[in-house]
């Protein structure tokens, strides 16, 4: 009996796990390109919101393998909030940021992401002079967990 209920009890639930959707790349407008590098020993993930001040519409831009990269378009000449997630083995959130900037037209950047003994790392660099890469800061905003790919993961 108490087996059939808590099926019954979590059954609709069963459907509520979040599945990342894909990020498309813009077809048309002001687009900067960003080159993502993973220099650590987990699997990293970053996505792009939609509405970049509320954190909603969350895609998946890049899941990336230790130490490995991978470059895409983003838009540019508007304010862009990427979330930043480096996942254990087990799958388990070992680092969790939504980073904020405005990335300007034809522009080429650098986010190169690390962890170490006093937790995760990164820092953005615009590389469009490769002799003379200037940081981009990075407004670093609180995330929160999100019952959908559309719910909003900031806390502001």
């Amino acid at each position: 009996m108490r087996r059939v209920l808590l099926s019954f009890l979590f059954a609709p639930l069963a459907g509520c796990a979040v599945l990342p959707i894909p990020y498309q790349e813009p077809a048309s407008g002001p687009v900067a390109t960003v080159q993502l590098k993973n220099d650590s020993n987990q699997l990293l993930t970053i996505s792009l919101f939609q509405t970049s001040r509320a954190c909603v519409g969350r895609r998946k831009v890049a899941e990336i393998a230790p130490f490995a990269e991978a470059g895409r378009t983003i838009p540019a000449d508007i304010e862009v909030t990427l979330q930043y997630r480096l996942l254990q083995r087990g799958m388990n959130a070992f680092c969790l940021a939504n980073l904020r900037f405005t990335p300007r037209r034809d522009r080429r950047y650098v986010l190169n992401t690390s962890e170490g003994p006093h937790g995760c790392k990164w820092e953005m660099a615009d590389v469009t002079d490769p002799a003379n890469p200037a940081p981009v800061p990075l407004q670093t905003i609180k995330p929160t967990t999100g019952w959908t790919e559309d719910s909003s993961f900031c806390k502001e």
